[in-house]
């Protein structure tokens, strides 16, 4: 029987669920969280499941670009108070710093 509470979520309370006798019967939104919050945990208690991904899994690809386009990197300088603020806002969406530029990137331009 699997019991569990919970530690990380991005709600204003953790959801106990050491109640439940058979996790099989959750459903909906509690047992996406519940699933969610299994795959954060295997990962070492991250944040997001993005960063559980990569934990798990290796880097992630970029998003699929029906060219298959060679992928290229790109350096700026920024000010630091600006990486800070990037950083910030990334991790309010669950994004890594670089998806966060790109879609902002392909958003603008695209």
């Amino acid at each position: 029987m699997l019991r569990k509470k919970m530690r990380n979520t991005d709600m204003h309370e953790a959801f106990d669920f050491s109640h439940r006798e058979n996790v099989t019967a959750l459903e909906g939104d509690e047992a996406r969280r519940f699933g969610s919050q299994l795959i954060k945990d295997a990962a070492g208690g991250v944040d997001t499941l993005e960063e559980a991904h990569t934990i798990l899994f290796g880097r992630p690809t970029l998003e699929k670009q029906a060219t298959r386009e060679k992928t290229e990197q790109v350096q700026v300088r920024i000010p630091h108070s600006w990486k800070r603020r990037i950083d910030k806002a990334a991790k309010s969406k669950g994004q890594t710093r670089s998806v966060f530029l790109r879609n902002i990137i392909k958003k603008e331009i695209f």
